[in-house]
């Protein structure tokens, strides 16, 4: 997660909680919204939608995975074909009241929930992008493992 490689922190940490060794369903979430934001961005929206329900299924009471799910669902639920499913209603809905009050979401994107909710809002929507963790993190958790890995090698 610290090296800002999502893709392989999720695949681990699935894997880890297969195990019940070592999981983190915090970190697992950062990941996960991180490539939600990633695919959104790349206009993958399959792959999208499926990073923002493993994000609000593992933080169902979070803002920005109650916001990311309900805006992508909402959007998706306007293309043509697209089966009608009034879901990303009450999870804007929930963000909404989330939201209220929590100075780490901005007015804007509360703006925009509120729009769709009414339904004036148009336009393929953002998601929340949370700031990326410390890289200078990542290199430090990397020189720990090499410092660690001499550590335990015999010496001849």
């Amino acid at each position: 997660y610290y090296k800002r490689n999502y893709l392989l922190s999720a695949d681990r940490l699935i894997r880890a909680r297969d195990t019940k060794v070592l999981w983190s369903d915090k970190t697992l979430a950062m990941s996960s919204v991180q490539l939600c934001n990633a695919y959104w961005a790349a206009k993958n929206n399959a792959e999208a939608l499926k990073f923002s329900k493993i994000t609000r299924q593992l933080a169902p009471n979070d803002p920005i995975a109650l916001f990311n799910n309900g805006v992508i669902e909402w959007h998706l639920s306007r293309q043509p074909g697209a089966k009608s499913d009034d879901k990303w209603k009450q999870t804007l809905r929930t963000f909404h009241e989330k939201a209220a009050g929590n100075i780490n979401i901005s007015l804007d994107i509360v703006f925009i929930a509120q729009s769709i909710l009414n339904g004036s809002y148009d336009k393929r929507p953002p998601v929340i992008r949370p700031q990326q963790p410390s890289e200078a993190v990542g290199k430090m958790i990397d020189q720990l493992a090499q410092a660690a890995k001499k550590a335990s090698t015999p010496t001849p």
